[in-house]
């Protein structure tokens, strides 16, 4: 294996699909009107997709990789009504949240790797309504 990142991506797509109801898009949203709510993963805007550092340990023979992969869960709105786009954002990454502690390896990591889930909550109102941002990022190590 040459990175496992590209791996852990695709994974999270498959992980977003799978447990929510909302567009998921891998990497920047693709559409000209991006939906009311939406995930990006390996993308956010004005900031690095995410990072990883590869090792080499014990004789050489092994490489120990550790990462991370941000995406954003979008929730948005023509009101004022900030509480709806946080229980909708919040909701998206509780289902996340348990897809990693069902398996922090996400099916693709080693069982010896570690994984954290940690979140940048951003909250906007302005005259064309409310929005509530998670930038999410998702750290991991293992050793292939």
């Amino acid at each position: 294996m040459s990175a496992a990142w590209p791996v852990v991506a695709a994974r999270l797509v498959a992980l977003f699909d799978a447990g929510t109801e909302v567009l998921v898009f891998d990497g920047p949203p693709v559409t000209s009107a991006a939906p009311p709510d939406y995930v990006t993963v390996g993308y956010v805007e004005d900031d690095a997709a995410g990072t990883y550092l590869t090792e080499t340990i014990y004789d050489g023979s092994l490489s120990q990789e550790t990462g991370t992969v941000v995406s954003q869960i979008v929730c948005q709105s023509g009101d004022t009504d900030i509480s709806a786009c946080r229980t909708r954002a919040f909701a998206i990454e509780e289902q996340l949240r348990d897809a990693v502690k069902a398996d922090h390896t996400l099916g693709v990591l080693s069982t010896d790797g570690t994984s954290t889930l940690a979140t940048d909550v951003q909250v906007v109102q302005n005259a064309n309504g409310s929005a509530v941002s998670l930038v999410l990022t998702y750290g991991y190590t293992t050793t292939y």
